[in-house]
């Protein structure tokens, strides 16, 4: 009886620390899990807009800007759908990650840059677990064209176009808008200040021969502006030419030139 017992309480041991070496096993893999979703959570920003705004600053200020990368590279879409929720935000956010990132490519490869036509159009920024182009956020996000049924694009381009867009977007070369970042609650201020501004530092208007100067880029987007009588009337409202007048229109030549940190 003596030995049976003994036989009983030795395979009874054994079969518990066989079964706890395996539960702790099982256990190790759910909290390695967890700390992996964890991780996950934390690379999300907990304001997407302030995020934006301090990728931003990170530049300017030449902070550091790996960590800004890693975390857009990794970006939950689905979050950052739920966080975009009004036209205001989509604008601030979008206009803020564009002019980051042209910036971001140009400070880790300024040569880059003596390609333009490569370096807007070539899907090399990593962004929500794939690739996209700075043409993508510019031209089909920001500015809402058809990209040839790009889910990305279409799942987070705005539903309607602000012209004023156009001053408030930095491609890098010298002609370009300086850079600034936006915020949602003010950013409608924001975009007339910006037009004002550019507006006003690249238009001028000679009366004795009824021409208006401005630049090129005017020409390029002619229909976001509602066409030459759309320019015309943006030139009236920030006091370039007198209201009673209708000028004939000379777009100046776009400077290419390099010219990063160029900020207001």
């Amino acid at each position: 009886m003596g030995k049976s017992l003994y036989i009983f309480i030795a395979v009874f041991v054994s079969a518990f620390i066989f079964a706890s070496c395996g539960n702790s096993d099982v256990k190790q893999e759910i909290i390695s899990s967890d700390s992996i979703l964890q991780q996950h959570e934390l690379l999300y920003p907990k304001d997407i807009i302030y995020f934006s705004q301090d990728f931003f600053l990170a530049i300017r200020y030449e902070d550091p800007i790996e960590s800004f990368l890693d975390t857009i590279a990794k970006l939950n879409l689905d979050k950052l759908s739920n966080d975009l929720t009004s036209e205001d935000i989509k604008l601030a956010f979008w206009i803020n990650i564009y002019n980051s990132m042209v910036q971001s490519k140009i400070i880790l490869d300024e040569n880059s840059f003596q390609n333009q036509n490569l370096f807007f159009k070539a899907k090399d920024v990593d962004f929500g677990g794939g690739k996209i182009s700075l043409d993508e956020i510019e031209h089909g996000i920001i500015r809402g064209e058809s990209y040839n049924n790009n889910a990305f694009v279409n799942r987070f381009k705005l539903n309607k176009l602000d012209y004023r867009i156009h001053f408030t977007m930095n491609c890098g070369a010298s002609s370009c808008p300086a850079i600034a970042y936006y915020k949602p609650e003010t950013i409608q201020e924001d975009l007339d200040l910006a037009e004002n501004v550019f507006v006003n530092s690249n238009s001028s208007y000679d009366s004795l021969i009824n021409v208006l100067y401005t630049s090129e880029l005017f020409n390029w987007f002619k229909e976001d502006f509602n066409g030459e009588s759309g320019i015309v009337d943006i030139m009236r409202t920030n006091d370039v030419i007198p209201f009673d007048v209708v000028p004939s229109i000379k777009y100046e030549s776009y400077n290419w030139d390099l010219k990063s940190k160029n900020y207001k």
